[in-house]
């Protein structure tokens, strides 16, 4: 997906049930520190999967920076 499609689809995720979250969104789950590591896991996870496209498909990286800043989160 184009840049643009990847941020429109991600733009809820922070306030999206996510079932590897128990259910809970990513702004519910953060209020514990093992959600807060959950949450980071699952960041990395797609910034390591979107690495790998990326190289696959030789195009730049598509950021999910603007994931992290939305939740007030640091890496």
């Amino acid at each position: 997906l184009p840049a643009l499609a990847l941020r429109r689809l991600s733009a809820t995720w922070a306030a999206a049930p996510i079932p590897a979250l128990g259910g809970r969104t990513p702004r519910e789950a953060i209020a514990t520190p093992g959600g807060l590591e959950r949450v980071k896991g699952l960041l990395r996870q797609y910034e390591a999967g979107e690495a790998e496209q990326a190289r696959a498909q030789q195009r730049a990286e598509f950021s999910f920076q603007f994931l992290w800043d939305a939740l007030g989160i640091a890496r």
